[in-house]
This record gives C-alpha cells, sequence and structure tokens, in this order.
C-alpha cells in the first residue's frame, strides 16, 4: 500500500480496495497483509491522529481484517518506541470493539 499511498496521498480508503483488487484470488493471507500496511502507513503518516486510524481501519470489510489494520498501527508504534500505543491514543478511536482491540 505504500506505493499506492505514495501515488495517491492520503486515499487510505481507496488503498483498502487496493489491497481487495490486488489480492483477490491470492488468499487471505495476501488481504491480512496488505490492510496490515494500510494501517501501518496511515499511523505513519497520521502519528498523533489515531481517531483517523480507527476510521480508516473500521471501513475495512471485515472486523478481522480491521483489526489487522489496527495491528499495522499499533506494530508500527512499538517498533518505532519500544512501548505499547498510550491509551490516551487508543481513547481517539471511535469504534468501541477497535478501542478494545488497540489496548491489548
Amino acid at each position: 500500500p505504500t506505493a499506492f499511498l505514495l501515488h495517491r496521498p492520503r486515499t487510505y480508503a481507496g488503498a483498502l480496495t487496493w489491497c481487495y483488487e490486488g489480492c483477490s484470488g491470492s488468499g487471505a493471507g495476501c488481504e491480512t497483509s496488505c490492510v496490515r500496511g494500510v494501517g501501518m502507513q496511515t499511523f505513519k503518516e497520521n502519528l498523533d491522529n489515531m481517531s483517523l486510524v480507527g476510521r480508516v481501519c473500521h471501513e475495512a470489510k471485515s472486523f478481522a481484517l480491521a483489526s489487522s489494520c489496527l495491528a499495522g498501527a499499533t506494530n508500527y508504534y512499538f517498533f518505532a518506541t519500544g512501548k505499547k500505543v498510550p491509551e490516551s491514543y487508543c481513547e481517539q478511536i471511535k469504534d468501541v470493539n477497535l478501542r478494545r482491540t488497540c489496548r491489548r
């Protein structure tokens, strides 16, 4: 999704669709990995806006993929800082189920 977003800045929902279309016929692992990348890139470009990350991930076509999207963001945060995402960031997510997922 990084290359997609490089040419279409901030079109995160479009990147999700790009994942689905590009992974069509390749299996669930492809979609999961790509959607995780969308979450990571969304967070990387909007470090102080977990609300946006939550909204983008909420648009995934299933809760499992939405969780993978969010995991991309939270894993990036952990990689960059060595810490879990602060609770205050998770509180920005409006979707209750994704907010719970963020806190794990």
